[in-house]
């Protein structure tokens, strides 16, 4: 008994077949279109309904004629402790004309060192 091996691999297939998905895409319009139109719907919504909180970050800085080489960093600490006071806030929300109260301010912002 003989068995023949051929030495030719079959035409390896492609990975799309842009033929079949075209003819796929083309009996299934409606459900794709609805699906899409539903998709567009639903992502609006979100973005309206849902829409992120307003954030900002802001990088500022700072350098003192004083600041000796050998202590770096005491006057920007004093700066920082000043951030962090109801004074400074109050004048930051009158100048952005915010009804927000200084107290509320504050526990949303930071200022490192």
């Amino acid at each position: 008994m003989t068995t023949r091996t051929s030495a030719e691999s079959p035409a390896a297939a492609p990975l799309l077949d842009l033929q079949v998905l075209v003819v796929a895409v083309r009996r299934r319009r409606r459900l794709w279109g609805s699906v899409a139109l539903l998709g567009l719907l639903a992502g609006g919504a979100v973005a309206v309904l849902l829409p992120e909180p307003p954030t900002a970050v802001t990088k500022v800085l700072v350098a003192h004629e004083q600041d000796q080489p050998n202590d770096p960093g005491t006057l920007i600490r004093t700066d920082v402790a000043l951030l962090h006071t109801t004074r400074i806030a109050d004048q930051a929300l009158r100048s952005l004309k915010s009804p927000e109260k200084p107290e509320d301010f504050m526990e949303h912002y930071t200022g490192p060192g």
